[in-house]
């Protein structure tokens, strides 16, 4: 079984209302020094271990730009475990 994951966050100056929540939450406990957070989505894609690795390549960013990710205010990276 091979796995490969999608990661999305939002991009660089969205606004993101659960980030801030948990960097206020993270100051209300003492936690100090980090001073932004991005919550985002985990996909974790099973492929066919029989494919070649270009055509899995090609598939799994066609799954992240086409369903897995809004281009508008996400950005996305693809990890290969």
């Amino acid at each position: 079984m091979r796995k490969v994951r999608v990661v999305t966050t939002t991009k660089g100056q969205t606004y993101d209302p659960a980030g801030r929540a948990v960097v206020e939450a993270l100051q209300q406990l003492g936690i100090k020094h980090i001073k932004d957070v991005k919550i985002g989505k985990h996909a974790m894609l099973i492929v066919d271990e029989d494919a070649p690795e270009e055509e899995i390549h090609k598939n799994v960013v066609d799954a992240a730009e086409k369903l897995l990710h809004n281009n508008i205010i996400e950005d996305y990276e693809i990890l290969n475990d």
